[in-house]
């Protein structure tokens, strides 16, 4: 693929724009104190804190905004699309807390439609089944994880430490962290092996094959297709349960109600369909990004889970090929622009894996 000298610089600046993005401040840091508060009946409607902005977000956007693009070809076409999201988002992260925060959010994810809410409750009427399996410490599991990478061939480093979370993937580093002294389920193991490196590292490692550091931060249209990939990816390994789709649902609902109340009445639907802890986790994703969330509006980003599952699945039905989605961080609606581009093939698609053995439902 021959790319103009002026696509380079245009990358460079995105790619520089993209690294010092971070969608962190997004969340409360009070989420301890409301969360006591709230489930201890002393307070209906947070009022959610956050760090201050990111230095120079308004030059950021002046960069990003002076990059001029006559629109000839395919490749003119996802840089022109790729720098209107990167304004988007700097446009969200510079209203955190603020009263457009939600329009903000709106233009860069949507909004769910009346089809993926009735789809969320369908999920949350099902009956709920709960799946237990044994236990694996954090060397066995970074042993597991080990003969998965090497199996193709990929060259990240497993690490332990004392994280808050249970895993992280940092793929710019080539690093997945696991909690130290931790015990997994061998479920929760097959899923980040099939679900973290199988989509998102796969994608990302094959995207930095390409010239163009795009592919590898993700075209504008990225996400939804990458999440639902995930997902289907879990379901094509026998690994994608009940209660995963269900917190998806969760999530689309949550995003519906915050939209047009507050967080209590948000919380009081989630209520219906999980108990106080996770109804009170989902309505705070929701309502993250607000300040006083007595108000409606919501951080609409996690309907992109459920509706990228659902749009991977129709892609696949009409006969599309899972490995046309592997050539970066790229999405559905890219492919016909991707087709016309001499892409190098990926390297990395997640055909076999060497996981636990799935278990029998205890």
């Amino acid at each position: 693929m021959k790319i103009r000298k002026e696509i380079m610089e245009a990358d460079k600046i995105l790619n520089e724009a993209s690294n010092k993005l971070s969608f962190s401040i997004i969340n409360p840091i009070n989420e301890p104190y409301i969360r006591r508060r709230f489930l201890s009946n002393k307070i209906k409607n947070p009022v959610l804190k956050y760090e201050p902005p990111i230095k120079d977000l308004l030059n950021l956007r002046r960069n990003v905004s002076s990059i001029q693009i006559d629109e000839k070809n395919a490749i003119d076409t996802l840089m022109i699309e790729k720098q209107h999201d990167i304004i988007r988002k700097i446009d969200l992260l510079n209203s955190v807390g603020c009263f457009d925060f939600t329009e903000r959010s709106k233009r860069l994810y949507g909004v769910p439609s009346k089809k993926l809410v009735e789809k969320a409750y369908e999920i949350l009427n099902e009956k709920e089944e709960e799946i237990k399996t044994d236990k694996v410490s954090s060397k066995d599991s970074a042993k597991k994880i080990r003969e998965n990478m090497k199996l193709f061939d990929m060259k990240y480093k497993i690490s332990r430490k004392d994280i808050v979370t249970s895993a992280v993937l940092d793929s710019t580093k080539k690093e997945l962290i696991l909690k130290k002294r931790h015990r997994y389920s061998k479920q929760f193991l097959n899923r980040l092996i099939v679900h973290e490196i199988g989509t998102h590292a796969f994608r990302s490692e094959n995207g930095k094959l390409q010239k163009l550091s795009i592919f590898k931060n993700g075209l504008a249209n990225y996400l939804e297709t990458e999440e639902g990939l995930a997902a289907y990816n879990e379901e094509r390994f026998g690994l994608l349960t009940q209660s995963t789709l269900r917190n998806y649902a969760g999530r689309v609902i949550s995003i519906h109600m915050a939209l047009n109340n507050g967080f209590y009445k948000t919380y009081k639907e989630l209520k219906k369909y999980f108990k106080k802890n996770a109804a009170f986790k989902l309505a705070l994703r929701s309502k993250r990004g607000l300040s006083d969330t007595e108000y409606e509006g919501a951080y609409t980003k996690d309907l992109t889970y459920l509706q990228g599952y659902y749009n991977i699945k129709r892609f696949v039905k009409k006969g599309g090929h899972l490995k046309d989605l592997y050539y970066g961080k790229i999405g559905i609606n890219d492919l016909d622009y991707v087709r016309q581009l001499r892409l190098k093939k990926p390297k990395y698609f997640p055909d076999k894996f060497n996981l636990f053995e799935k278990e029998e439902e205890k």
